[in-house]
């Protein structure tokens, strides 16, 4: 009986790739390993008890063929790709694409918010977009916080993205498509939305930058929920309706300011802060 195979591998510093089964688990290699990889027969069993005529009996059955893996970096590829998944996920909930809530001393912009609602609630069987353009500080993305605190209940999802640089609205976009377990890239995301006909919602925030195309981000579907919040009025040819954010009525103004600094509203602090409001 010929002794089994022995594999050579006389370069140990070689670039080699192999997987091998090994108590149940496919470990997988391909980076340079400092020592070598040996795969050899079994040892033969002991020799049997002679026989009275002298005559030793025969060598016993060898064992299967041993594997000794030595190398400085083996990777557990399931468990590598298991855990890779999951920092994903974890990662998606810890950036977030669902939306803050408003500042607490937000003053409801009545106006505005009751024609969003509007807006959003008429036009059915249609994707609605719609802008709130205005200067940097004026409230717009506060706004948009508000009307989705408010009317939340009347979409299926919400997905808050930062629009402000392309790398930006690149991180939203693979965070939905893995909250969804929908692959993980911006493509995926956008091939979700499109496909999924349900009235979720996206707030495309602080799309001031005019050297980014906002059209490429819009999914290509006739459904779905779109609020922009932008310094740029121009983004208007995207939208189906807009509001210009701008200084709030005195009503508004002196709401604010007994919320912001008066612990108990009377008629003499209202005065007051009225007498504020109008010098501006």
């Amino acid at each position: 009986m010929e002794p089994p195979a022995m594999t050579d591998m006389s370069q140990p510093t070689s670039m080699i790739s192999f997987s091998q089964q090994l108590e149940g688990t496919m470990l997988t290699e391909a980076q340079s390993l400092s020592t070598q990889l040996s795969i050899t027969g079994g040892q033969g069993g002991p020799g049997g008890h002679g026989h009275p005529q002298g005559i030793g009996g025969a060598g016993g059955t060898g064992m299967g063929p041993t594997v000794n893996i030595t190398a400085q970096q083996l990777t557990l590829s399931t468990l590598a790709s298991e855990q890779a998944s999951q920092e994903d996920k974890i990662r998606a909930a810890q950036i977030g694409i669902h939306c803050p809530p408003p500042s607490r001393i937000f003053q409801r912009r009545k106006d505005i918010l009751d024609k969003m609602h509007y807006f959003f609630t008429s036009n059915m069987g249609v994707q609605k977009i719609y802008l709130l353009h205005g200067l940097g500080g004026a409230g717009k993305t506060q706004i948009a916080l508000k009307f989705v605190k408010e009317f939340r209940s009347n979409f299926s999802d919400v997905f808050f993205i930062d629009t402000s640089s392309i790398a930006a609205i690149d991180t939203g976009f693979k965070n939905i498509a893995v909250m969804k377990h929908f692959g993980n890239s911006q493509q995926d995301a956008l091939l979700w939305l499109a496909s999924n006909i349900l009235e979720w919602l996206l707030v495309f925030d602080n799309a001031d930058d005019p050297n980014i195309n906002l059209q490429v981000f819009i999914p290509e579907c006739d459904h779905g929920n779109i609020i922009i919040t932008s310094r740029n009025p121009e983004l208007c040819v995207h939208a189906g309706s807009d509001s210009l954010v701008s200084d709030m009525e005195e009503q508004d103004a002196v709401s604010l300011l007994l919320k912001s600094g008066v612990q108990k509203v009377t008629a003499g602090t209202e005065k007051i802060a009225t007498e504020i409001v109008k010098v501006r």
